[in-house]
C-alpha cells in the first residue's frame, strides 16, 4: 500500500528545488555571469583562456544549471568580481583593489598558454590543482610585472 503524500510535500526533486525559488536564483546569477563575461572580453575568451566548455558556460549564463564553487573561484579569478556578488548580487561586486584593474585579454591569454605548457610538462608548481588556477595566479603576477622600458629610437 502506497504511503499517501503529504500535503505540501513536494513530490520530485525538481519541484522541490521550484517551491525554494532554486529555479530563479540560477537564473539571475545566469544574467550576472553573462554581464561579468561580457565585460571581461566574452564567452569565447573564457572558455579558451580556462578550458571551461563553451556548453558549460551557456548553461551557467542560462542559468539550467547551478553554477559550483570551482567555476564561480575561475570566474571571480578571471574577471575580479566578487563571488559573494556573482551569487547573491550583494555587496561590492569588484574584489578590492581589482575595480581599478580593467581586465586585459592579451594577459589572460599569454597566462593561459604559459599554465597549459607548465602543466603539459608535468611542471606545475606545488599548491595548484590544475592549469587554470595557476593561469589566474600567472595573470595577476603578469599585470604586477612592468612592461620593458623602451630604448630610444625603438617604436
Amino acid at each position: 500500500m502506497k504511503k499517501p503524500a503529504l500535503k505540501g510535500t513536494p513530490k520530485s526533486s525538481e519541484t522541490a528545488s521550484d517551491s525554494f525559488g532554486v529555479q530563479a536564483l540560477k537564473a539571475e546569477m545566469g544574467v550576472r555571469i553573462r554581464a561579468v563575461l561580457a565585460e571581461s572580453g566574452g564567452q569565447k575568451l573564457f572558455s579558451d583562456s580556462t578550458g571551461i566548455s563553451t556548453s558549460t558556460i551557456a548553461n551557467h549564463v542560462a542559468g539550467t544549471t547551478e553554477a559550483k564553487p570551482s567555476f564561480l573561484k575561475v570566474l571571480s579569478d578571471y574577471s575580479g568580481v566578487s563571488i559573494h556578488w556573482l551569487v547573491t548580487g550583494d555587496g561590492p561586486k569588484h574584489l578590492a583593489g581589482a575595480a581599478n584593474a580593467p581586465f586585459n585579454p592579451a594577459r589572460m591569454q599569454l597566462a593561459s598558454k604559459l599554465a597549459v605548457v607548465v602543466a603539459r610538462d608535468g611542471a606545475l608548481p606545488e599548491g595548484f590543482r590544475d592549469e587554470h588556477e595557476y593561469a589566474a595566479a600567472l595573470y595577476q603576477v603578469l599585470g604586477d610585472v612592468p612592461p620593458p622600458a623602451r630604448q630610444k629610437g625603438t617604436k
